[in-house]
C-alpha cells in the first residue's frame, strides 16, 4: 500500500533501532501480531485489531508515536476502502450508532452558556446521575448549567474514519454556537478527547476536574484498584484529579493506582472485530486488580468489567444517593434510556417556556 507521509516518517525511523520490540510489551495484540512496523509493511490490515489505547508509544525507546501510524493506517486503508469484512461490519454498526445518537428523538442542547455532555455512555447507564449532574454543577459554579445529549462520533473516529467525525464536529459546533454554549463539560474521557482535538474555540473541561470531593460518598473499609482508561493518557489533570478524589481520602481506603493506562479490550471496537483478543485484554486489568474492586471514569470500561462479573465502580456511582451499578445495561434499555432522558429535557424546557409566556404575557 501506499504510505501517508506520518506513516512513512514512522517507518524510516522505526528502523533505526532494529531489533528492538518495547513497544510490544504495553500490548496483547503487538505480542501476538508483532511490532507495529511489521504490521503496517506486512498485514496492514491488522491495524484495525489496534483499541488505539496508546500504550505502545509509551514504551517507544526512540520516542516515536507507533500507535498513531497504526491509526493513520486505518485511516488510509477507510479511505481507499481496503478493509476486512468484519471491520465493514464494525464501522457500519459504529456510524448507525452514532447517526442515531445525532438526531431527533435524541439530541437536545440547552440554551445555557455552560452545558454538562454526559456522552451516550452516561446517558445509557446513568440517566439518573446525568439528571442530578446540571443541579450539582449549577449549586456550585453559581451558574446555570443546561445538559446536551448528543454523540460525539469517537466509536466512528477509533475505526479511523476521520472525515465522517469531522464533518459531525462541524454540525456539533454549528449546534454549540446556535444555543449560545461557549463551554462544555463533559461527562466521557473519549469525549473529552475527541473534543480537544476537534472542538476548537470552545473552553472544554471533563466532569472531574469540575465537580467537588464532597459531593461523593465514601467506600468504608474498600481497597480499591484504581485504573486509568485509555483517553486519559491525553490528560494527566484528569488524572491526577482522579487520584485526588480516591486517594486524598486514604483514612477510608487503600488505593492502588494502575499507573499505566491499560485497555480494557473495548478500545477501536475490538469487542467486536476479535472478542478473543479483547478478552486478553479484559484479563490483564482483572488480574492486576487482584480482589480488589475496579474504579474507573469510563463507561465502556465500566461495562466491560462487569460484563465479565468483576466488581467495580464508574466513579460516578459514588455519588452521594446514588447506588452503585451492578449489572450490565442491555443495549435495547440504554437506548430507551437516552429518550426518555431527551424527551423530559424537552419537557421541561416546554413548561419552562410556557411559564415565561405566561408571565409576561
Amino acid at each position: 500500500m501506499e504510505y501517508s507521509r506520518s506513516v512513512a516518517a514512522f517507518l524510516d525511523a522505526c528502523t533505526d533501532c532494529v531489533g528492538c520490540v518495547s513497544c510490544t510489551a504495553a500490548c496483547p495484540f503487538l505480542q501476538r501480531y508483532g511490532t507495529p512496523d511489521e504490521i503496517i509493511t506486512g498485514h496492514p490490515q491488522d491495524a484495525f485489531l489496534c483499541t488505539n489505547c496508546g500504550g505502545c508509544s509509551s514504551k517507544c525507546a526512540l520516542g516515536l508515536a507507533p500507535a498513531d501510524a497504526l491509526f493513520q493506517t486505518k485511516c488510509d486503508l477507510i479511505r481507499t476502502g481496503n478493509i476486512p469484512s468484519m471491520v465493514r461490519q464494525a464501522l457500519s454498526k459504529a456510524r448507525n450508532f452514532a447517526d442515531t445518537g445525532h438526531r431527533f428523538p435524541f439530541i437536545y442542547y440547552s440554551a445555557t452558556d455552560t452545558v454538562f455532555w454526559p456522552g451516550c455512555g452516561l446517558a445509557g447507564m446513568y440517566p439518573s446521575i446525568v439528571r442530578k449532574i446540571p443541579e450539582i454543577l449549577s449549586k456550585n459554579l453559581g451558574i446555570k448549567v443546561g445538559v446536551v445529549l448528543d454523540c460525539c462520533y469517537d466509536p466512528v473516529y477509533q475505526l479511523g474514519d476521520v472525515n465522517m467525525t469531522k464533518t459531525a464536529i462541524k454540525s456539533i459546533k454549528e449546534n454549540l454556537k446556535r444555543h449560545n454554549i461557549s463551554r462544555v463539560i463533559t461527562g466521557c474521557p473519549n469525549c473529552h478527547k475527541i473534543f480537544s482535538r476537534l472542538l476548537k474555540n470552545i473552553t472544554i473541561e471533563h466532569i472531574l476536574a469540575v465537580i467537588p470531593q464532597d459531593e461523593f460518598a465514601p467506600i468504608l473499609g474498600e481497597k480499591i484498584y484504581l485504573h486509568h482508561p485509555c483517553p486519559a493518557l491525553l490528560s494527566g489533570r484528569i488524572r491526577q484529579q482522579t487520584r485526588e478524589l480516591l486517594i486524598d481520602r486514604q483514612d477510608q481506603m487503600t488505593v492502588l493506582d494502575s499507573q499505566e493506562l491499560l485497555c480494557c479490550g473495548y478500545g477501536g471496537a475490538l469487542s467486536s472485530i476479535s472478542p478473543a483478543l479483547a478478552e486478553q485484554f479484559t484479563y490483564r486489568i482483572i488480574d492486576a486488580s487482584g480482589e480488589r474492586p475496579i474504579v474507573t471514569y469510563c463507561t465502556g470500561c465500566k461495562h466491560r468489567f462487569i460484563k465479565y462479573r468483576k466488581n467495580s465502580y464508574h466513579i460516578l456511582d459514588l455519588l452521594q444517593g446514588f447506588r452503585p451499578l451492578q449489572k450490565p445495561v442491555p443495549s435495547l434499555h440504554r437506548w430507551i434510556n437516552r429518550l426518555l432522558l431527551s424527551l423530559s429535557e424537552r419537557f421541561k424546557s416546554l413548561v419552562l417556556t410556557s411559564c415565561i409566556w405566561i408571565i409576561f404575557s
